[in-house]
Order: structure tokens, then C-alpha cells, then sequence
């Protein structure tokens, strides 16, 4: 690894919110080291970070950086060979660290979601969309059958799905990309969780139902105060919707800020890097004009 990846991660601006004034962040990620291979070969050196509530708080970097290893270790589910060796991990005050497997069950899905890329892949092709997401509002919210389809239609609708009942009825294969992640959206949703992770959720969709995906996550978060953390390879999609952004790479905080002093003035040849090769997407509108 180059020296330049592991130097300190430079800050940009804080930007105005509990951030800024202090307060203690919902979640707090400090010096976190993860490994592979039985613990022989380190892919997470330290990272710190840090989501406080009703922020959009994005974590960018490209394949391999480390970013979705972070979320999943927030849910307690790294993939199998992945150890944690180091650091600390917490959600409004509780140490994740120390959590067995049944109180996991009262955080992951109740007060922490998640979404994915590739929603298709995270719901049975063979049982109709509904009664998926019946089963949340029957088990975790203890609604009896009739109760829980009037949620789910309900819910189906909040995300803005045209004719909820039809789409109720329907198997994943029958719906779009875009109809698929709001399906995904609305079971994370369902118990009205803290803090939704969204890792690469919108990797998998087409330009226009990407940016409505996205102004979904923005609308969810006014209307309901959802703290989000928002995974992505993609600067310019970061940019849309997060107030702060920290940039990984190969395992390293290499810079974090405000989203809008990140685009204005990267510090980091890896964030210019990032930026630059967005700018013909329009990203020099959010950044204020700055090449």
C-alpha cells in the first residue's frame, strides 16, 4: 500500500448540525481493524467514524476499500473468514462488541435495517411480495394476519408504489428493479428502525429510478427523522443526498467532511480522483462550479 493511502485522513468542514455542535453521534466506529485468512491478512486498518442522528452520512470508495465490511459489521454479519481484531463499536451507547446472537435479534431488523444491491437476490422468488413483508409486521410487531396485510399495502404506498394492493399480490419476478428496492425499502422500514444502512442500493438500477430511489431515502429521512448511512462506489451519488462523507480506501479513512466542502476542495488526491472523474455527471453544479 502507497503511503499516501494510510496518511491521516484530512477533515474539510463540519457541517451545521449535531455534528458541529457536539453532541454524542448514534454511531461510533473507532479503530477498527478487520482480517481475513484466519486473521493473517488485515483489509480494515482503523478506521474511525462517526453518524449522528438525522444525518445522511455517506461512505464512499471504490471495490475493495472496505466500506461495506464496515456497514455489515454495524449488523453484526461479516462474511465468513472476516474477524474483527480491534476496535470498538457502538449504537446509542450500546457496545455491538459485546452482543451474543439473541440480542442481535432486538437490534438488527428492529432498530438498525439494512437494503442492498440486488434485491431480487434477498427475497424468495417463490412467495408473493406481501406476505414477505407480512411476516415482518407478524413477527416483529406482533400483528395479527389481517393487521399485517393493512400495513403492508400501507407501507407499500408510503413508498410510493402505484396500486399497493396489485403490487401486494405480485411476485419479485413480476416487478421492476426500481419497484423491487422500495419493496426492500418497506421491509427494513416496517418496525421503523434508528438507522438504515444502504449499501449499494442503487448500484443495480438504471440513471432516472437510481435518482428516485434516492429522493426516497431523502423524503424518508425528513418526513420521519431516519438516520441513514449510505454506501457507494459513486461520489455523484453520495453527493445527491448525504450531508457528510468519509472516502475509503484499501481499508483507510483518507478523508472525511461536509459533503459540499469535499466536492468544492478535495484534499486528497484519491477524493480528487473520485470527484474528477464525476464531473461530467453534473457534480460541478453541487460543488459550486469548482474543476
Amino acid at each position: 500500500m502507497s503511503s499516501s493511502v494510510l496518511e491521516s485522513p484530512q477533515t474539510t468542514e463540519q457541517p451545521s448540525s449535531a455534528r458541529s455542535r457536539g453532541e454524542q453521534p448514534l454511531v461510533r466506529i473507532e479503530g477498527l481493524r478487520l482480517a481475513a485468512a484466519g486473521g493473517r491478512r488485515e483489509v480494515v486498518h482503523g478506521i474511525d467514524l462517526e453518524v449522528h442522528r438525522g444525518e445522511t452520512v455517506g461512505i464512499v470508495g471504490e471495490s475493495g476499500s472496505g466500506k461495506t465490511l464496515a456497514c455489515r459489521s454495524l449488523l453484526g454479519i461479516l462474511p465468513h473468514g472476516i474477524t474483527r481484531t480491534a476496535g470498538s463499536l457502538t449504537f446509542d451507547g450500546l457496545d455491538l462488541t459485546t452482543l451474543r446472537e439473541r440480542d442481535w435479534r432486538r437490534v438488527r431488523g428492529s432498530r438498525i435495517s439494512a437494503v442492498f444491491q440486488d434485491p431480487a437476490s434477498y427475497l424468495n422468488p417463490s412467495i408473493r411480495v406481501g406476505r414477505q413483508l407480512d411476516e415482518v409486521f407478524r413477527v416483529r410487531l406482533g400483528h395479527s394476519r389481517a393487521g399485517a396485510r393493512r400495513a403492508s399495502i400501507a407501507a407499500l404506498e408510503r413508498l410510493g408504489l402505484v396500486d399497493p394492493a396489485r403490487v401486494y399480490a405480485q411476485y419479485p419476478h413480476e416487478l421492476s428493479g426500481g419497484m423491487l428496492q422500495r419493496v426492500l425499502l418497506a421491509i427494513a422500514l416496517a418496525a421503523e428502525p434508528e438507522l438504515l444502512l444502504a449499501d449499494e442500493a442503487t448500484t443495480a438500477l438504471d440513471v432516472t429510478v437510481q435518482a428516485e430511489v434516492l429522493d426516497l431515502l431523502a423524503e424518508l429521512r425528513q418526513a420521519g427523522g431516519l438516520t441513514v448511512v449510505l454506501v457507494s462506489h459513486d461520489l455523484a451519488v453520495v453527493s445527491q443526498v448525504c450531508d457528510y462523507v468519509y472516502v475509503l480506501r484499501e481499508g483507510v479513512v483518507v478523508e472525511e467532511g461536509a459533503t459540499a466542502g469535499i466536492l468544492r476542495t478535495p484534499a486528497h488526491p484519491y477524493t480528487r480522483s473520485l470527484r474528477d472523474s464525476h464531473l461530467r455527471y453534473g457534480i460541478e453544479r453541487l460543488s459550486g462550479g469548482a474543476a
